[in-house]
């Protein structure tokens, strides 16, 4: 009959125990979810104020980014340069930007220490010709957790190369530039039909 005891309270025991694990690695999941979405925080502030120099301290060193426009800049220098150039050079092509962006799912996460994330934004672009696109793209980062902190080791993003609108513009302006060609052409061959116009014949 003791036996009997000590084995039910052993299993108890281990039951709590089991339940206690549970409880303690949803909560450090918890956790470390809430320290992403910090960065992210953060990330799209600096962003959306330009602070080129914000936006490297939350990425690692050797951090792969791939624009839109599909170069590959690896490394902080590489980084700061490619946003120098865009925002800042004398042949800068956008004057202002803003990146709204969302997170489609809770980032995946592989351990402790690493974490994929995915998702959709919207890109506003004004550019130093006057003219703003928005552009949706789709994106995917790697994040890692370096010394206690979240940092963005890979970011690319992907626009639909079928429907855009820089696309759409481009299609814009061929049919405006075909439909000047048409009317220039009926004016020039109506000019013409009247120039060559046989004479009528002197009676």
């Amino acid at each position: 009959m003791r036996v009997i005891i000590l084995l039910s309270l052993f299993i108890g025991m281990q039951a709590l125990a089991q339940e206690n694990a549970v409880f303690a690695e949803t909560r450090d999941h918890e956790s470390l979810h809430d320290e992403l979405r910090t960065l992210k925080t953060k990330m799209l502030t600096a962003l959306n104020e330009r602070n080129v120099e914000q936006v490297l301290d939350l990425v690692d060193d050797e951090m792969i980014f791939i624009p839109m426009n599909a170069e590959v800049c690896k490394g902080k220098d590489t980084i700061r340069a490619y946003f120098d150039r865009m925002l800042n050079g004398e042949e800068r092509i956008v004057e202002d930007m803003e990146l709204n962006l969302e997170v489609e799912e809770l980032t995946t996460l592989h351990g402790q220490d690493t974490g994929i994330a995915f998702g959709k934004a919207e890109n506003i672009f004004r550019l130093t010709s006057g003219m703003e696109l928005r552009i949706n793209t789709s994106w995917t980062a790697t994040l890692i957790n370096k010394d206690n902190r979240w940092l963005i080791a890979s970011y690319q993003s992907s626009v639909n190369p079928l429907d855009n609108p820089i696309l759409t513009k481009s299609k814009s302006f061929t049919k405006t530039v075909a439909g000047g060609a048409a009317l220039a052409g009926c004016i020039f061959g109506a000019c013409l039909a009247v120039i060559i116009r046989p004479k009528k014949p002197v009676t």
